[in-house]
């Protein structure tokens, strides 16, 4: 974090490092989900792309990867292609639900020319607020009995020396996954 002093002839910019020596898996700072992991999941009630009701109570008997995202967020949309890909192969063990503030008609366009195969539940709004979600995109994760068990943000970035910034393959994800299996 950056913090700008003026001074009559000069900014002076003070930085400020967040270091941790906790895991990796533990460094679940988004409040309030932070109070949420190891409980049950807030149930919902949503609508989906074809206007029918999707109870929170369906999730239960699969773990569950839910996507937080929006149709103008630059790495949702880089993020897609990959959460496809892991949604093809994990399809049958596991749900993957995406869920975004947006209306129905916004989400429909947007979807011609970016194909996102999750279950899609929107004008989620007040839900969104209730969690507190103003990062995006955000990954959560549930198990089989509706626990939120991991919080993660989108998928990093990568880059190999000499070339451009390009999305990851998802591992993260994929571990998460395989752990919840």
């Amino acid at each position: 974090m950056s913090i700008p002093k003026k001074k009559k002839d000069s900014t002076i910019s003070k930085i400020i490092f967040f270091i941790s020596d906790k895991k990796k898996d533990s460094l679940i700072n988004f409040e309030p989900l932070s109070e949420l992991k190891y409980k049950e999941f807030p149930k919902f009630d949503l609508k989906t792309l074809a206007s029918k009701n999707f109870n929170s109570e369906k999730l239960i008997g699969k773990p569950t990867m839910i996507n937080f995202w929006f149709t103008r967020c630059a790495p949702c949309i880089d993020e897609m292609p990959v959460l496809n890909k892991i949604k093809e192969k994990y399809r049958d063990d596991f749900n993957f639900i995406a869920i975004t503030y947006e209306k129905k008609e916004d989400v429909e366009k947007f979807l011609r020319n970016h194909p996102f195969d999750f279950e899609h539940l929107i004008n989620a709004k007040d839900f969104i607020d209730q969690l507190g979600i103003k990062a995006y995109p955000m990954n959560l994760f549930l198990d089989k009995n509706g626990v939120l068990k991991y919080v993660k943000g989108g998928i990093p970035y990568e880059s190999k020396e000499g070339e451009k910034l390009k999305m990851g393959e998802g591992n993260e994800v994929i571990e998460i996954i395989e752990k919840l299996l």
